[in-house]
């Protein structure tokens, strides 16, 4: 049985599943550390996910497809602004 399609709205994408949603970057995020590098994590198990401008695919707008193992982690002691929050 084929799966029911809608439209993307998006000219290079077409079709999608009718059971996806769309929502911005911005609202699937818990917080955000702009500017900070942060530091090397110890373990496997701790850190934040960072993602990073390397891992962004700027020709189809989407982050590169990759496991959570294979995201870059890092550890913040503390929120250190950007730029674009002084």
């Amino acid at each position: 049985m084929p799966r029911e399609m809608k439209d993307s709205m998006v000219e290079w994408i077409k079709e999608i599943p009718s059971t996806w949603f769309y929502k911005p970057i911005k609202r699937l995020l818990l917080s955000r550390v702009g500017g900070s590098w942060g530091n090397e994590i110890i373990d496997e198990e701790s850190g934040t996910i960072c993602l990073r401008i390397a891992d962004f695919e700027y020709s189809k707008g989407i982050f590169k497809n990759a496991s959570i193992d294979e995201l870059t982690k890092r550890k913040y002691s503390q929120i250190q602004p950007s730029m674009s929050n002084l």
